[in-house]
């Protein structure tokens, strides 16, 4: 039962911080386009 409990919190925290990822990458790929669209 306890690491039943330990595996839900451990899974939280790692989409939590999955979700950080996806959205700096989608920053960064906004970024990319916009400095892509200036250079063309």
């Amino acid at each position: 039962m306890r690491w039943e409990e330990g595996g839900k919190k451990a899974r939280k925290r790692a989409t939590r911080r999955g979700g950080e990822k996806e959205e700096r990458r989608r920053e960064g790929r906004e970024q990319g386009i916009k400095s892509y669209v200036k250079n063309k």
